[in-house]
């Protein structure tokens, strides 16, 4: 049977732990983990073992863990929070991210065992520990049941969104009857436990925000992550775009060319704003996304929304764009109006579409162009391949390069 599971944070903060929480000492950190185990008759032994990678030799490297071993029920959702010393990871580990500050990557492991110390499963999990932070909520572990999780992301931070209701259903597409429901705590995560191999996608809604699919989300025999990004509520006359793709490459860039009763702007990275027309709200360089650009004032006039692939910008015959999973969504006030899904194509510049009042031309283009001029606005269906072959590489870029991540608040 398929069950939906609430947010971690909600559950611990409601008292519904099965274990109070660990008191840390000085210098330790409360880990809080959820993991839902397979059916048996017998109790079960549930290793935890926390690390990271050391900086100087990438050795993973083992830290104090107390409990370190849990005694636990089969076929059931076990909450425990362990305590864990964690000063040697920010002494020695420590990495800094381009938003977020510096962080300890840690490294979370669960093995549950047999009575006679036979290994039944192992996952894990890694998160970022933030410095200063007393407590973490750990994505929840499903060893050996298929589960279907994910954060709910805001478009413009990249922040946890709770209170969001994420609805599953059977399918590539958010339709028909519903599966289950499942709504976020103040971690923004979503689970579904018991999900059976098949195609599923899901639905956010909430306050604040504009409801949003993803999908289709294929579901294996192993659990599944996939997080979704949605875009607060926007004003009448307003657009907003969002980008976002997988693990690689690590840097797409949106491009937003404005038309000339607006001064011919260009929205990017090294121009993030345009007021009172547009702005780049959050600029990504280490993959996933999501990266946003908002429409302020629609001008009059042809704009040209395109996605280059920074990472391979030196490479004319590239499918790291292609093959990237790129997503183009376009929200007005009334919800989602656009999805693109990046052509199959080899090319370093995607010209998604065009926007001229409101209307929304597909145009689909994948091209070798220097995203520093102002693609063509030709709405036509995917052009051919670039020319050249494998070893064609085009002329340096006139963009600027990249010195920063860029978060507007």
């Amino acid at each position: 049977m398929l069950r939906a599971a609430a947010g971690l944070l909600a559950l611990a903060g409601a008292g519904c732990l099965d274990d109070p929480p660990v008191a840390p000492v000085s210098g330790d950190v409360a880990l809080r983990l959820q993991a839902q185990l397979p059916s048996s008759l017998a109790d079960r032994t549930l290793q935890v073992r926390v690390s990271f990678i050391r900086n100087s030799d990438e050795a993973r490297v083992d830290l104090p863990v107390t409990p370190s071993q849990l005694v636990v029920p089969g076929g059931e959702t076990v909450q425990r929070s362990v305590s864990v010393q964690v000063s040697q990871c920010f002494a020695e580990g420590a990495v800094t991210r381009e938003e977020g500050g510096v962080v300890c990557p840690l490294i979370i492991e669960l093995t549950l065992t047999d009575a006679g110390g036979g290994v039944l499963a192992t996952e894990t999990r890694t998160v970022d520990l933030a410095r200063g932070a007393r407590s973490l909520v750990v994505p929840p572990f499903s060893l050996g049941v298929v589960t279907l999780s994910g954060v709910v992301r805001n478009a413009l931070n990249n922040a946890p969104v709770g209170g969001i209701a994420v609805t599953l259903y059977a399918g590539a597409t958010a339709t028909g009857t519903p599966l289950a429901t499942s709504t976020t705590g103040s971690d923004g995560i979503y689970v579904f436990s018991g999900v059976t191999a098949g195609t599923y996608a899901v639905s956010a809604s909430g306050s604040g925000i504009l409801a949003t699919t993803r999908g289709p989300i294929v579901v294996g025999t192993t659990s599944v992550s996939a997080d979704i990004v949605v875009s607060p509520v926007l004003a009448a006359n307003e657009v907003r775009v969002v980008l976002t793709w997988g693990a690689t490459p690590p840097d797409l860039d949106s491009h937003l060319y404005g038309p000339s009763a607006a001064g011919n702007f260009h929205i990017y990275y090294a121009n993030p704003g345009a007021l009172p027309y547009a702005e780049l709200d959050r600029d990504d360089t280490d993959a996933f996304g999501p990266e946003t650009v908002t429409l302020r004032t629609v001008a009059t006039g042809s704009h040209l929304y395109a996605v280059h692939d920074f990472t391979n910008q030196d490479v004319a015959t590239s499918r790291a764009l292609a093959t990237s999973g790129a997503r183009v969504q376009v929200y007005r006030s009334t919800g989602l109006v656009a999805d693109f899904t990046v052509p199959n194509l080899a090319g370093t510049l995607w010209t998604v579409f065009e926007l001229n009042g409101t209307t929304i031309t597909p145009i689909n283009r994948m091209s070798s162009a220097d995203p520093g001029t102002r693609p063509a606005a030709l709405s036509a269906s995917v052009a051919a391949p670039v020319a050249g072959g494998a070893s064609a590489s085009r002329a340096a870029s006139s963009l600027p390069p990249k010195t920063r991540i860029m978060v507007r608040p």
